[in-house]
């Protein structure tokens, strides 16, 4: 899963928690949306049934 989502424009980073069954997605939403890596995913064999947006603001110097 890590593979297919790091192919994906915009996709910064992504953390993957086998035994939690959870993955946290770096992203740049200007770039790639969530339903995109939703479907990227998805298309792994993995499902993602649900997820929490944590939208993080970075001032640009």
């Amino acid at each position: 899963m890590q593979f297919e989502g790091a192919k994906l424009d915009g996709v910064v980073e992504i953390q993957v928690s086998y035994e939690k069954g959870s993955a946290v997605v770096d992203f740049d939403s200007s770039t790639v949306s969530v339903e995109a890596i939703s479907e990227t995913i998805n298309s792994t064999g993995y499902k993602v049934t649900n997820y929490e947006l944590t939208i993080i603001k970075t001032a640009l110097s």
